[in-house]
C-alpha cells in the first residue's frame, strides 16, 4: 500500500506485510530506504537512541541478529497467553478504578513489565 506523505516534511510511505519483501527492504537493500527524519525526531526524546529503531548499518545488523531468535514467529506465539493474561489483569484493574482517569501509557508499561517478568 502506498501513502502519499506530506512532502517535504514526510516522504511517501510504503507499508509492507509480506515477510519476503520486509527482509528484502530491511536486510538486503536497507541503504535504499532511509528512516523518515520527522519520525526519528518525534521519537528521539521518548526512546533510547541506542535501540534497534535508531540503529543504522552495521550496528543495526548486529542488533537485529542478536534479537532475531527472540522475534521468531514460534517464540512470539508462545508469549501470547502471557500477554493476554497481563491484558486481562490490566483491564480488571482499570475497571476497579473507573472513577479516576487512566493513563494508557502507564497501563501499557505496567502490562509489558508484567509480561516480561513472567
Amino acid at each position: 500500500m502506498r501513502l502519499p506523505g506530506l512532502w517535504p516534511l514526510v516522504g511517501k510511505t510504503i507499508l509492507l506485510t509480506d515477510p519476503f519483501l520486509i527482509e528484502e527492504m530491511l536486510v538486503k537493500r536497507a541503504e535504499f530506504f532511509p528512516r523518515d527524519r520527522m519520525t526519528v525526531a518525534a521519537l528521539a526524546g521518548a526512546l533510547n537512541r541506542d535501540n534497534l529503531f535508531f540503529a543504522e548499518e552495521a550496528d543495526w545488523k548486529w542488533q537485529r541478529r542478536a534479537l532475531s531468535p527472540a522475534l521468531r514467529h514460534e517464540n512470539l506465539l508462545a508469549l501470547v497467553p502471557i500477554f493476554a493474561q497481563c491484558a486481562q489483569e490490566q483491564a480488571a484493574s482499570s475497571r476497579r478504578g473507573r472513577r479516576r482517569l487512566i493513563s494508557a501509557t502507564k497501563c501499557s508499561s505496567s502490562s509489558r513489565r508484567g509480561a516480561l517478568g513472567r
